[in-house]
């Protein structure tokens, strides 16, 4: 497996780092993890054709994990896709995206020559022929059509991925049971640990986790502060393993 991190930063305006996305390639499969703004050129900037996509994993519908979900959407009819397309993703994500679509598209189902298919995953298993995902319910969001949150993880041959979107300060011990003997654990890092927030995780709650689920990499993403803000000297004293910063267009073997 091999990841491309399309954004790294969140609905902060900044040139360096787009909202949240992650392409994920297993074989000859490539799937799609959250799609904020900037995801679509950032796919095509990775050298990677979205047509490839099979599956799109949702964390959780804020705006800075979604919004490009119908410009892919609207892509993909421009350019005559045929191939379905399954998005997985919380509770009522069937509905939200019904509604994202009848919004954009009225028509949908007249004219795109694709079809959509949501699935809802809750503490759920989703099996194709290569690869596996796991799914636990991690914390409620709020203020979304769909306010639950969820953390994956993917697996292929042995090797495991885990990644989770936004996630509360008090994180729940689900995220650190997904997480166990990881291959690579992607996380929410949104606040520096002088500034804790109640919706996102810090350095030191990260590497907290890491710890406790003897994950083997911790990649840190979704930063809301300059990098320059954080502090991770305490983290690394916590997690004894690597810990990298996550940039747009970084790639990582899993």
């Amino acid at each position: 497996m091999k990841l491309t991190i399309l954004g790294s930063g969140t609905t902060d305006p900044t040139n360096r780092r787009n909202e949240s996305g992650y392409l994920l390639e297993i074989g000859k499969d490539l799937i799609l993890i959250d799609a904020g703004s900037g995801t679509k050129e950032h796919i095509a900037d990775s050298r990677h054709d979205d047509l490839r996509i099979s599956h799109i994993l949702i964390s959780h519908t804020h705006v800075d994990h979604v919004a490009d979900l119908p410009a892919l959407f609207w892509s993909w009819w421009v350019r005559q896709r045929t191939e379905i397309v399954t998005i997985l993703g919380p509770k009522k994500i069937t509905g939200f995206v019904k509604k994202l679509s009848e919004a954009f598209f009225p028509k949908f189902k007249d004219y795109f020559t694709y079809n959509i298919k949501a699935k809802a995953m809750h503490n759920s298993v989703y099996r194709t022929k290569n690869w596996q995902v796991k799914s636990v319910f991690t914390s409620k969001q709020g203020h979304t059509y769909t306010p639950y949150a969820l953390a994956y993880r993917i697996e292929r041959h042995n090797k495991s991925f885990v990644y989770s979107g936004d996630i509360n300060y008090d994180y729940p011990e689900s995220i650190v049971k997904i997480s166990k003997d990881a291959d690579v654990l992607v996380i929410d890092c949104g606040n520096p640990d002088s500034q804790k927030h109640k919706g996102h995780l810090t350095p030191n709650k990260i590497a907290e986790i890491a710890s406790k689920a003897k994950v083997k990499k911790l990649v840190l993403t979704h930063f809301y502060r300059p990098i320059g803000e954080y502090s991770f000297k305490e983290a690394k004293t916590i997690f004894k393993g690597p810990i990298v910063l996550a940039k747009d267009l970084m790639k990582i073997n899993v």
